[in-house]
């Protein structure tokens, strides 16, 4: 997790799931001999604080990105 100097409130069980469900879906959508890797990255905006998060994996389709973001965001 690359948040340089950023600090920010944050549950410590919904971080915990957070992680683990990014490390679970970096394995388990990698890309046939890619290794899984996970960057995290932060920076303040007038809102809060923004979370980035990039990955090895095979990516979300199109058709299924909206349904997936608006699951992330309302949840």
């Amino acid at each position: 997790v690359d948040c340089d100097d950023l600090s920010f409130n944050a549950g410590p069980v919904q971080m915990r799931v957070l992680l683990q469900n990014l490390i679970h879906n970096a394995v388990a959508y990698a890309r046939p001999g890619v290794s899984a890797v996970i960057r995290v990255t932060g920076h303040r905006t007038d809102e809060g604080v923004a979370l980035q998060v990039i990955d090895t994996g095979k990516g979300i389709s199109e058709p299924d990105r909206q349904r997936v973001l608006g699951l992330a965001i309302c949840a």
